[in-house]
């Protein structure tokens, strides 16, 4: 995507899916956070370090997974989505 701008499905699938979202740095949507529901990296040296986190601290890896499953949920439901374009009419 252009410039620091992020935010494509495999972000929402990923979360959605109840899997950890481990991606470059830069603009989200609202509710993907650092370290709370995904983890991201500035350089791709990091990747090795975050994968081993994740693996040795199943806690963490669950906790972030479970909150950017939750997250997505919530805030991109059907629901809400035909809500909004409800209110756009």
């Amino acid at each position: 995507m252009a410039g620091e701008d992020r935010g494509n499905m495999r972000c929402f699938e990923t979360a959605g899916c109840g899997a950890v979202l481990l991606t470059d740095a830069g603009r989200y949507p609202d509710g993907f956070v650092d370290g709370e529901t995904m983890l991201t990296y500035s350089h791709v040296d990091q990747i090795p370090g975050l994968i081993g986190k994740l693996i040795s601290d199943v806690p963490l890896a669950s906790s972030i997974a479970q909150a950017g499953c939750a997250m997505v949920k919530e805030r991109y439901s059907k629901l809400r989505q035909w809500t909004t374009f409800c209110d756009l009419l």
